[in-house]
């Protein structure tokens, strides 16, 4: 069905009429892959209401859904990134209400994009910080992750393959994909010649991350996706996830030790003064069997 172009004149005139039955079966958005400026971008599309919507070789493309077991790594994850930012005071998380424009070339030609990652990390030593005001960011995020959108081989090609050459070009310093099936979650990071690298985890299943130093997370923790309770109980985690919890424990621990260790050296002195006292009345005794009055030697 060719797309209907809508007046850009006025902010009211959004949405034309279909002027053809739709396949029934069909789930293309109202305007995915239509022609716009980047200008009537961000003036109509931007913060449109029932459908994301990125901006790509001056179209439209409708940003994908991701399955439940998706969505539910990708909220763990993202939680132990704000758990790190907390800690580290390291930044700013953004979520894709806020795109960013990406000059790119592609064979010679210039090009621009606008994508929408479905989370940001803006790091504080990042010369171009969001403003309370803004409504897209202006300069280029340190790390994107995206929820895979697997509906349909475009919308995974897109995340695998598209974006992946873009934030690589634009600099975007690591980029996330998370997915339900842990076959399908990849993790990159830019080297030298702008290239993204897969990161890889150590010998005991552990990634680290380098935009943001001492963030790590285990491999099969994105499936298993472990309690609070557990992060703080496990040293891969302890190091930012609600750390003061972890140094109040140790303190407390720590406190507790030093109440037994003093505990038992008051026992150690009891007894002490007790086997003195027990000698002291033994001697008086023979002193006594002697007709030595014991008072005579205080």
């Amino acid at each position: 069905m060719p797309h209907v172009l809508p007046d850009l004149t006025t902010p009211t005139a959004r949405r034309p009429a279909p002027t053809e039955r739709m396949d029934e079966n069909a789930v293309l958005e109202p305007y995915d892959g239509m022609l716009v400026s980047e200008t009537a971008y961000w003036r109509f599309y931007a913060d449109w209401p029932d459908v994301t919507y990125e901006w790509h070789n001056g179209r439209l493309e409708a940003k994908g859904v991701s399955d439940w077991a998706t969505i539910l790594v990708f909220q763990w994850f993202t939680g132990l990134i704000r758990y790190f930012l907390d800690s580290h005071r390291g930044g700013q998380l953004v979520n894709q209400e806020l795109g960013f424009t990406l000059s790119l070339t592609a064979h010679g030609a210039s090009r621009r994009s606008i994508r929408r990652p479905d989370t940001a990390v803006i790091l504080t030593d990042n010369p171009d910080q969001l403003q309370p005001a803004d409504r897209r960011y202006q300069g280029v995020f340190d790390l994107c992750l995206e929820a895979l959108s697997d509906s349909d081989p475009e919308q995974k090609a897109r995340d695998q393959v598209i974006k992946y050459r873009e934030y690589a070009q634009v600099g975007v310093e690591e980029y996330y994909i998370l997915a339900g099936n842990l076959d399908d979650c990849a993790f990159f990071r830019r080297d030298p010649q702008g290239r993204y690298q897969p990161m890889l985890p150590d010998q005991d299943g552990v990634m680290a991350s380098v935009a943001l130093p001492g963030l790590r997370w285990r491999q099969r923790d994105l499936v298993r996706q472990p309690s609070l309770e557990a992060l703080l109980a496990d040293p891969v985690y302890q190091g930012y996830v609600l750390p003061e919890f972890s140094r109040a424990k140790a303190d407390k621990a720590a406190a507790l030790q030093r109440a037994d260790q003093e505990a038992r050296r008051a026992d150690q002195e009891a007894r002490r003064a007790d086997q003195e006292a027990a000698r002291a009345e033994r001697l008086a005794e023979r002193l006594r069997q002697l007709g030595i009055d014991p008072h005579l030697l205080e």
